[in-house]
C-alpha cells in the first residue's frame, strides 16, 4: 500500500530534483531488498548526487525550509531505518526536528499532508529502532477513513472466541493500559478495507488516506509498549525483562504490543520481511516470546497466541530468531491434546483479518515448520 498519496507523490518528485532522487534511492533498494541482495548500485548512485543538492540546499536558509528539503530529509532517515542503521537516521531526525520547529511545526507542512506523514514515520521509525520516546507527540487528529459508496462496508468480529475479546480479557489480567484492544480491531478493520479496495484504482486508493491510519495504531501501540517498566531503551530489553514478565498475561500482552506494529509494517504497509525495519522488533518480539508458557496461553488465549508467534516467524524470514519461532510451535503441536499441523495452520492464517502479503510471509515461515516436524517424523 502506498505511504502517502501516489498521484501527489508522482507530482511532487517530478517536479523537484532532490526529491526525485529520493523517490529513485527507495525504489532501488525496494527492488534489492525484493531480490534477496545487500546494495544496490543504483540506489548508490541516486544518493551521491541527492547528497550534493541537499547540501547546497542547507546553506540557503530559505530552501532549508522548504517542504520539499524537509520531505527529502525524511526519506534519508526512513532509508536508514528500513536499512537498520539508525545512528546514521538519528542525525536525520535531528535535523529534521530543527527544521520543522523553524517552519512553525507539523500542521504548517503542506504537499496536501504528505510531507507531514512521512516526517512522523520517519520519527516514529527512529524511535521504535533505538527504544527512545518519539520526538513529535501524538495527535489523534486522525480523519475516519470514508469508503466509497459502492464498497463493500468491513465489520470486525467481535463475537466471544475471535481475537478481540480474547485480548479484551488478556488487557484485564495484565492490568495494562485499555488500548490494545482498540488497536487489534483497527488493525483488523484496516485489513478488510485493504482486502475490499480496488487495488487497480491508484485514485481510489489514494482518497482512503490509509498512512494515517498505519502510523496511528504504530504509534499507539508503540506507546503502550513504553508504559511497560521492562522495556529497557538502550537498544534491547533489559535483563530486567526476564524477572518481571513472570506470569503470562504480562508476557503475552506486551507480545501484542510488539506484534501489532510488525503486522501494520508487514501487512498493511507491505514493507518486505527482509527489510532492516524489522530487526529490533523481531528481536524484542523472540525475547518476549521466551517467557510465554505456549501450552497455558494456548488454552487462555488461542488467537492471540498464534496470531503473535505467526506474525514474529513471519516478520523473522532470513534471520535467527526465525528458528526460535518455529520451535515455540513445534512445541505446541507435539502436545498430546494439540490438533494436526494443518489444523494449526488454519488456526494461524485466520486467527485475525490478513492481507495478501502477510499471507504470503506466513506461508513461508509455515513450511519451515512442517519442514521441521517432516525431519522429526523421519527420524
Amino acid at each position: 500500500m502506498p505511504v502517502n498519496m501516489k498521484t501527489d507523490w508522482f507530482e511532487f518528485a517530478s517536479t523537484d530534483d532532490a526529491l526525485l532522487h529520493a523517490f529513485l534511492i527507495m525504489s532501488a533498494l525496494h527492488i534489492c531488498i525484493l531480490r534477496g541482495r545487500t546494495s544496490s548500485v543504483d540506489a548508490f548512485r541516486h544518493q551521491t548526487k541527492l547528497v550534493k543538492v541537499l547540501n547546497d540546499r542547507l546553506s540557503d536558509p530559505i530552501l532549508s525550509c522548504l517542504d520539499s528539503t524537509i520531505l527529502v530529509i525524511s526519506c534519508l532517515a526512513l532509508i536508514e531505518i528500513l536499512n537498520a542503521s539508525p545512528l546514521a537516521a538519528a542525525a536525520h531526525i535531528e535535523a529534521l526536528g530543527q527544521l520543522i520547529t523553524r517552519r512553525g511545526g507539523l500542521m504548517k507542512l503542506g504537499l496536501n499532508g504528505t510531507v507531514r506523514r512521512k516526517a512522523l514515520w520517519a520519527d516514529l521509525g527512529n524511535a521504535i529502532a533505538q527504544q527512545i520516546k518519539p520526538r513529535f507527540p501524538y495527535s489523534s487528529d486522525i480523519s475516519p477513513i470514508t469508503l466509497p459508496p459502492d464498497s463493500i462496508q468491513p465489520t470486525v468480529d467481535t463475537s466471544p472466541g475471535s481475537i478481540y475479546v480474547e485480548v479484551s480479557n488478556l488487557e484485564a489480567q495484565a492490568s495494562g493500559p485499555s488500548d490494545l484492544c482498540a488497536i487489534i480491531r483497527d488493525l483488523q478493520y484496516l485489513c478488510l478495507v485493504i482486502n475490499s479496495a480496488n487495488r487497480t484504482d491508484i485514485t481510489q486508493i489514494d482518497r482512503l488516506v490509509l498512512s494515517d491510519h498505519f502510523y496511528d495504531v504504530e504509534r499507539r501501540a508503540y506507546d503502550l509498549l513504553l508504559t511497560q517498566d521492562v522495556y529497557s531503551h538502550n537498544g534491547l530489553l533489559s535483563v530486567a525483562m526476564h524477572d518481571a514478565l513472570t506470569d503470562l498475561s504480562s508476557a503475552l500482552y506486551m507480545g501484542c504490543c510488539l506484534a501489532a506494529i510488525i503486522y501494520s509494517c508487514l501487512a498493511l504497509r507491505e514493507i518486505p520481511p527482509q527489510a532492516g525495519v524489522f530487526n529490533q522488533l523481531v528481536t524484542n518480539l523472540a525475547r518476549v516470546a521466551q517467557k510465554i508458557d505456549v501450552s497455558q496461553a494456548y488454552c487462555r488465549y488461542p488467537k492471540t497466541l498464534l496470531w503473535v508467534l505467526g506474525t514474529g516467524g513471519a516478520a523473522a524470514q532470513g534471520r535467527t530468531e526465525r528458528m526460535q519461532f518455529v520451535k515455540l510451535l513445534d512445541h505446541l503441536l507435539q502436545e498430546p491434546w494439540m490438533h494436526n499441523c494443518d489444523a494449526m495452520r488454519d488456526e494461524v492464517q485466520y486467527a485475525i483479518h490478513i492481507t495478501p502479503v502477510y499471507l504470503a510471509a506466513l506461508i513461508d515461515f509455515w513450511d519451515d515448520i512442517e519442514e521441521m516436524q517432516n525431519m522429526r517424523d523421519v527420524c
